[in-house]
């Protein structure tokens, strides 16, 4: 402490002291001070990238429920629809160059994704994942290069398996097969809660294996379907 010089006035003395004060302390308290950030592990960047997929490929499945809902309405406008299909279109590509092949496993009542829930819904009634769940569906896979007019294709099977209005006989699968959608594949599988009363029509392979019957839907080059798989596409 430096020593008080006696002929100094009790003022002056008082400012001296706040200026040594500030030299000592307080202008260090007052200074920022670095704080050591939290501790990033492989685990926990892990954890951010996922919720950052999981909500791309949430708003992903919000732009397909609400296209193909949109293309059910009687007084549809060709503009609106246009607008839907094109955010499906540009959404579908974010998620394909961010991760890959986009493949979307189909429950009762949602479809998810990395085994979280992307979308849900409380109805059975025009439910997207129910008509695909009790035809039998149980994932989906968009492949890198899917084309805006393969996605138009998946909304308008999507919206007539669904579309409990619409006189079609068709399940999902039929539809899909029929489309023959060139990097859309699908994998079916049947168990004890899925009651089948026959193949859809067109398709072979359907057999017993283990109590649960799958039923194979690839397609040959040629186009002639064969055993294989339990999944369909058009090579």
């Amino acid at each position: 402490m430096p020593h008080t010089p006696t002929s100094l006035s009790s003022l002056t003395w008082l400012k001296l002291r706040a200026m040594w004060a500030d030299s000592y302390g307080d202008m260090d308290q007052r200074a920022p001070v670095k704080q050591a950030g939290p501790k990033v592990t492989p685990e926990r960047l892990r954890d951010q990238f996922l919720a950052a997929d999981l909500d791309m490929v949430s708003a992903w499945a919000e732009a397909l429920v609400r296209t193909v809902e949109a293309h059910r309405l009687p007084t549809r406008e060709e503009d609106v629809l246009q607008r839907l299909a094109d955010d499906l279109d540009l959404r579908t590509q974010a998620c394909l160059r961010q991760l890959g092949d986009l493949t979307i496993a189909v429950g009762e009542s949602h479809l998810s994704f990395a085994g979280n829930v992307v979308y849900h819904t409380a109805t059975e009634k025009e439910s997207i994942p129910a008509a695909l769940y009790y035809a039998g569906v149980q994932q989906l896979t968009l492949r890198q290069g899917v084309e805006s007019g393969e996605l138009r294709a998946l909304v308008n099977i999507l919206r007539s398996a669904s579309d409990e209005g619409e006189q079609c006989s068709d399940d999902a699968v039929t539809l899909l097969w029929d489309q023959s959608l060139q990097r859309i594949d699908w994998s079916v599988v049947s168990g004890p809660s899925l009651p089948w009363a026959a193949p859809p029509r067109g398709i072979t392979g359907f057999h017993g294996r283990a109590g649960t019957r799958t039923l194979a839907t690839r397609r040959s080059r040629a186009g002639t379907p064969r055993d294989g798989p339990t999944t369909g596409r058009s090579a």
